[in-house]
């Protein structure tokens, strides 16, 4: 039997061997008005599926308390990277606008 404290969680080595396959996306679109470049999430999508579903990974974002201040429309969100062979997950959250 593994202990607890020193058992390496099998979703970060997943994570970790989808992020060395992935590497840099590259900028494909251009914020005309702001004046900067970006990767957009076509671009991501299409550089990280292959490697999710590679590696048996799904990833999940859930949009809460969505709300408008001083004309920008702001919302918390959270996301969670799911290991479909053990069922463990690794959640986090951001911002949005």
């Amino acid at each position: 039997m593994t202990d607890k404290g020193t058992e390496q969680k099998n979703i970060l080595k997943k994570l970790h061997a989808i992020m060395s396959e992935v590497g840099y996306i590259q900028k494909d679109k251009t914020n005309a008005f702001h004046k900067y470049n970006y990767a957009s999430e076509y671009a991501i999508k299409t550089a990280i599926h292959e490697q999710l579903v590679k590696h048996k990974v799904l990833f999940k974002v859930d949009v809460t308390n969505q709300r408008i201040e001083n004309a920008l429309t702001l919302m918390d969100c959270g996301y969670t990277f799911y290991d479909v062979e053990t069922g463990e997950s690794i959640s986090g959250t951001f911002g949005g606008q």
